[in-house]
């Protein structure tokens, strides 16, 4: 897959190899274009980079999908994505911290729950200027997700804890937490729109962070918190 960042579009066109050969040199040569990237794990050696930034050569659909998405005022975020009353909560850590048991807890703590996206749900703006928490095919190692949209009630960033406690960030706290959880594409212009895209979330829509223990109580802390002021 070859994508073509414009100012006004992307292009995506996709090619078919056999060739082990032509196989191999092409990973190798995406290997060496991920340690161009900002994630600290792939831009190490960067100077042996075989793809300058501005001309990515990506080898899945899902990261053309996050730069595709920034042109229709959408990014995505690695979360598990619950929906509860309507309305659509991320919970967001690094792997392993217990998104999905956090997730699973509402579904069986609420009939009318069910998990929106268990990694990578979308925020998307539609022309309401309301930020919206949608499906996405990728949905992680359970795979589960539906391809519904509803509105974004709050972000809640998680923290193994040994008690239950929640507490909502300041603005700019809410942004370190957000930018571990979203990929930053490598070109300028992208760079800004994903920066306002970022501005306008957080303007709007609540982020918290909890520390928690995997168990139900933790599950009614941030309905708590969350809807009892409706």
């Amino acid at each position: 897959m070859l994508t073509k960042i414009r100012q006004d579009k992307i292009d995506i066109s996709f090619y078919h190899f056999q060739d082990e050969e032509e196989i191999r040199l092409i990973n190798e040569a995406l290997r060496e274009y991920k340690k161009t990237m900002p994630n600290p794990k792939e831009y190490k050696n960067a100077q042996n980079a075989a793809f300058k930034p501005e001309f990515p050569l990506i080898n899945s659909t899902d990261q053309a999908m996050r730069y595709a998405l920034l042109s229709h005022n959408g990014f995505m975020v690695h979360a598990s994505a619950i929906v509860y009353d309507g309305q659509g909560i991320l919970f967001s850590a690094p792997s392993g911290t217990g998104k999905t048991t956090h997730t699973k807890l509402w579904e069986a703590a609420y009939e009318s729950s069910f998990i929106l996206n268990d990694d990578s749900p979308i925020i998307r703006f539609m022309e309401d200027g309301k930020a919206y928490a949608c499906g996405s095919p990728w949905a992680g190692v359970s795979g589960e997700g539906r391809n519904v949209m509803v509105p974004l009630k709050a972000i809640v960033f998680l923290q193994q804890g040994e008690k239950n406690e929640i507490s909502r960030l300041q603005t700019i706290q809410a942004l370190q937490w957000l930018l571990g959880s979203v990929n930053r594409p490598v070109e300028k212009g992208l760079m800004d729109k994903l920066f306002t895209l970022i501005h306008l979330l957080l303007s709007d829509t609540p982020c918290y962070l909890l520390k928690c223990r995997p168990d139900r109580d933790a599950v009614e802390t941030v309905k708590n918190e969350l809807f009892c002021n409706d």
